[in-house]
Order: structure tokens, then sequence, then C-alpha cells
């Protein structure tokens, strides 16, 4: 079986830097994945309702978009990362699976002649709003795959 990481290296190995929409995969046992879904809005991509989630034990979602520097005092960056002066590219990509979960980020770095790919993954710590939608999709997709339904 694939760990968490490895599924999430093997979707962001070759990810280019600006996906035209979010894409959520499901995750199975033998580690390889399936799309779920796609769509411009990431947590609209999540909210929906998926049909033939059986045998799933994850999910991964992928993503781009603009990074930028927090401002230290805040925790925050101090204007939206895309209209920021450092901001960069980034690549996330996030598997969830009833066994844990990975996310990776890979950032775009210019340099003169060239753009520079650099890849972090972390296995410790998760937060946030990306994060908190990611875990309801998965109690939702775990809910319809066992045959219940919240409903």
């Amino acid at each position: 079986m694939l760990t968490e990481k490895t599924i999430t290296e093997n979707i962001i190995f070759d990810s280019p830097m600006n996906l035209p929409q979010a894409v959520l995969y499901g995750v199975h046992a033998e580690g390889n994945t399936r799309v779920l879904g796609t769509h411009a809005d990431v947590y609209a991509l999540l909210k929906r309702d998926f049909s033939g989630t059986e045998g799933l034990i994850g999910i991964a979602v992928h993503t781009t978009g603009w990074a930028a520097p927090l401002n230290p005092e805040t925790g925050e960056t101090d204007v939206r990362p895309s209209e920021h002066p450092e901001r960069r590219r980034i690549v996330l990509v996030v598997t969830l699976t009833m066994n844990g979960f990975c996310s990776g980020m890979k950032f775009a770095r210019k340099v003169p002649g060239a753009v520079i790919e650099e890849t972090n993954f972390d296995e410790e710590s998760a937060s946030g709003d990306l994060w908190e939608a990611l875990n309801e999709c998965f109690d939702k997709i775990t809910l319809q795959s066992s045959g219940r339904n919240s409903r």
C-alpha cells in the first residue's frame, strides 16, 4: 500500500503551476487514485455530492494558486497573495485517508533565465479553511460509501 506522502508526490510531481480547475481524487486501498470531479472553485468542488465512492479509503485535492509571505505579527498576509509583491505560484496537494494525511506544496521561484521548483511535504500539522472543507468532504464520502446517508 502506498503512503499518503507517496500519493501526494505522485500527483504533485508533474503538475503544472497553473491548473484550469481544482481536481478531487478518490484514493483506493492500493494507493491508486481516480478523478471524482473538477471545478474552478476548490471549495465548491469539495461541497459536491459524489456517487461511486464505494471502496475509497481517502481523497486528495489538487489545486494551484498564489502564495505570499506571512506577516510575522499577525500570521496572515497583508494583502491578497495574488497581489503581494513577493508572491509565488504554488501547487497544493492534500491527501487525507483513514490512516493519515500529507500535504505537499510545490513553489515556483524565478531566477535569472529560469524558474526553479521546490517541493515541501508536511505530515505533522494541518489547519485552515481548505483543511476543514476537505475533512467535511471526506466525512460525507465516507458516509456515502458505507451506504449510510446523513440526510
